[in-house]
């Protein structure tokens, strides 16, 4: 099943029963729940892979539902840092879907935004590996001091 771009829609391509128009979507969120229902539409007899897509869309619709997505999207947009990185089928799909909804101006940016809402959430890990981290690179300070 694959997607048909038609100015600011993308629709599936039986008769355009499921479009997504978000000149339709007077917000943000709006545009996510119209392009996440066209996702889940693409996945739907997929199988396995199927389940992993919609899964995956479940999970970046948690972590998108209720965000300054234009605030954040500014504070990315200084982003100077390039990280290359491998992603499955289904992670590429929710990128792809996200960008197609008109959230993101492209995959990079996407994923910058996804990565840094993880780091936030999970703040107090990171935290703990940076205290730890902190205290190995002392000891091997002292270590070198004491052999040198």
């Amino acid at each position: 099943m694959e997607f048909m771009d038609n100015a600011s829609c993308v629709c599936l391509p039986e008769g355009g029963a499921m479009c997504l128009c978000l000149d339709d979507c007077a917000d943000v969120e709006g545009a996510l729940e119209k392009g996440l229902k066209v996702a889940v539409a693409k996945a739907e007899g997929m199988g396995e892979k199927g389940e992993a897509i919609q899964e995956a869309v479940d999970k970046a619709m948690v972590v998108v539902k209720g965000l300054d997505l234009d605030s954040l999207k500014g504070e990315l947009k200084g982003r100077g840092n390039v990280v290359m990185t491998r992603v499955t089928d289904e992670d590429l799909e929710v990128l792809d879907t996200l960008v197609q909804a008109g959230l993101f101006d492209s995959r990079s940016e996407c994923a910058a935004f996804l990565i840094h809402e993880g780091i936030e959430n999970r703040e107090d890990l990171v935290k703990k590996v940076d205290e730890t981290a902190k205290k190995i690179a002392k000891l091997k300070d002292e270590l070198r001091k004491d052999l040198g």
